[in-house]
């Protein structure tokens, strides 16, 4: 819709759903279309990176009564939306934490989850591990294993599988967080492949989510709160 209007200001952000994308929606829902005001919403690195007159440029359009309409019937959709969401995910932690508290803390502890991830988990995989034999049995329902693609000695392909679509993104976004984290196994892990052996960055956040799912899987089997990894043999003993 401001596309429509020659509002072009979705070429100079990351994402649509931004915050200066959203801040300058909602001035034009509420009738501000001067580009020297709608301007004023946007982060100031977005405006160091391009300059203001292009990012003021690209704020000057056309807007009509019937397109204000619009937009503001399309944000509010959007709203709702997104109150809609927080209904459900405060009742889904609402039952997490009446039906499975200690499990909730325990995935908590794993770097890279929290409170939305982990309910998301137990929502997907449950909290009773004795349906998935091993760990690799859980990875491979999640489709984060890699396929044995081979023919006459030449492997094809070692693209992941197909797998519960839900529970993969859940832990791929996981994988995100946790490859920021400092001084934990997964971070270091990801440095390493990325930085030190130069392997792709999405291959490795793949590996990364299938070693964070195999730790979730262990949390939940063992009932035991997540230790994270070190070289370090003195250490690892009296961390258990």
């Amino acid at each position: 819709m401001l596309q429509h209007c020659n509002i072009r200001l979705s070429n100079y952000v990351s994402n649509v759903d931004s915050n200066s994308y959203k801040a300058v929606v909602r001035a034009i829902s509420q009738w501000v279309t001067a580009p020297e005001e709608l301007v004023r919403l946007i982060h100031g690195r977005i405006i160091n990176h391009h300059g203001i007159d292009v990012i003021t440029a690209s704020l000057k359009g056309v807007v009509s009564l019937a397109e204000i309409d619009m937009i503001s019937q399309l944000r509010d959709e959007l709203d709702m939306a997104e109150a809609h969401k927080e209904k459900c995910q405060a009742r889904m932690l609402e039952i997490c934490e009446r039906e499975f508290p200690e499990e909730l803390k325990r995935l908590q502890i794993i770097p890279g989850i929290k409170e939305r991830a982990a309910t998301s988990l137990i929502a997907e995989i449950g909290t009773d591990m004795n349906k998935f034999e091993t760990d690799n049995h859980l990875a491979s329902w999640s489709g984060l294993k890699p396929r044995n693609d081979e023919s006459n000695k030449k492997i094809k392909s070692r693209s992941i599988t197909h797998g519960n679509v839900y529970l993969c993104k859940t832990i791929i976004e996981c994988a995100w967080a946790t490859s920021r984290t400092k001084d934990c196994f997964f971070s270091r892990f990801s440095y390493h492949q990325t930085q030190v052996r130069k392997k792709n960055k999405m291959k490795v956040l793949v590996a990364v989510a299938r070693k964070m799912l195999i730790a979730v899987w262990h949390v939940l089997h063992d009932n035991t709160n997540y230790i994270d990894f070190t070289t370090d043999r003195k250490t690892s003993q009296t961390r258990g």
